[in-house]
């Protein structure tokens, strides 16, 4: 889903993600879920809890729920985390939820520091090539190297969110600016059949 974005050269992040949102339009997706703006902590709260009532009226597997729960929470998370203040002392970001008829898709997106950018491609680029048992023992291995430091800027939102996928990360790097990149993502869960 994110391939759509990868050739856009835009100078605004809000015009990326309406693009994103219009191509939608034309594919076999249900949008679930969109939302653009700051990401709180509280905001993180309101958009996990809705996201689960949600995905319990379309009666979804307590699995896949907990999944997709936890993908939402992470990424947001990582926004509020790895992303760049605005003028307002806010970190904005996008995240949108599809549905189709195979799986299930959450991207998130969010400006990022030219500074913050080498760090998390390659941080992403060293978890891909893990495989499920691997990115357990690194999860693992993070928290208890972690656990006097401080855990959150550790890179286990990010593995949380390849462990819970079916597919991995997909991710991609928009310059914005001369300072700044879009960072967007996309992680994607199978619908299991009930």
């Amino acid at each position: 889903m994110i391939e759509c974005l990868k050739d856009l050269d835009e100078k605004d992040f809000k015009e990326m993600y309406l693009k994103l949102l219009n191509s939608l339009e034309c594919d076999d997706k249900q949008l679930l879920m969109n939302y653009f703006g700051a990401i709180s902590d509280d905001l993180i709260h309101s958009l996990g809890q809705a996201m689960e009532d949600l995905l319990i009226s379309y009666s979804i597997s307590k699995k896949q729920i907990n999944k997709l729960f936890s993908i939402l929470v992470e990424g947001l998370k990582n926004i509020v985390l790895y992303g760049d203040q605005t003028p307002f002392n806010e970190k904005i970001g996008f995240v949108v939820v599809l549905k189709t008829a195979t799986s299930f898709k959450v991207i998130f997106g969010n400006p990022i520091s030219e500074k913050v950018q080498p760090v998390l491609a390659d941080y992403l680029q060293t978890i891909s090539l893990l495989n499920d048992e691997e990115l357990k023992n690194k999860y693992l291995e993070t928290l208890e190297s972690t656990f006097v430091k401080d855990v959150r800027t550790s890179g286990v939102g990010l593995l949380v969110m390849a462990m819970k996928s079916d597919f991995g990360i997909n991710y991609h790097f928009n310059q914005l600016d001369n300072h700044r990149f879009i960072f967007t993502t996309e992680v994607k869960v199978n619908k299991i059949v009930n």
